[in-house]
Formats: C-alpha cells, sequence, structure tokens
C-alpha cells in the first residue's frame, strides 16, 4: 500500500474497486470529524466513492495536520 512518509509513515492510501481508502492516523480522522461527515469512516480510515469528486482541498488540510502533529 503506498504512503506518504516523512520521518514516519503520515497518509497511506490505496484504490479499490468501489472506493479510494485513505489511511490517515486516527487522530487526524477524529479531529477533521466534521468535515468527514460525508464519507464513510472509521476509526483509521476514509473511504472515498469513486463516483464523486475526490475532496483534494480536505485530504491537503488532513496531510498538513499529520505532518504537523508528526512524532
Amino acid at each position: 500500500m503506498p504512503s506518504y512518509k516523512i520521518k514516519k509513515n503520515i497518509f497511506y492510501f490505496n484504490v479499490y474497486q468501489r472506493h479510494i481508502g485513505l489511511y490517515p492516523h486516527h487522530q487526524a480522522i477524529e479531529m477533521f470529524k466534521d468535515e468527514l461527515r460525508d464519507y464513510k469512516t472509521s476509526r483509521c480510515a476514509i473511504q472515498i466513492p469513486l463516483d464523486i469528486e475526490i475532496p483534494f482541498v480536505l485530504i491537503k488540510k488532513i496531510l498538513a495536520y499529520n505532518i504537523k502533529n508528526e512524532s
């Protein structure tokens, strides 16, 4: 599974038959839960259906959050 890494992996992603799976860390999902309300989420995953526009602005915010809060 591909990921973005600085000192550690900060964001994983994968494409499936019906959705794109995004795997930031659970703190990011909790932090952006209001903005993620239109997407199926779990503790550590976000599902973006393939038939809707990809929310690049939100993904950039999540990446920036993970970069800022990386240990």
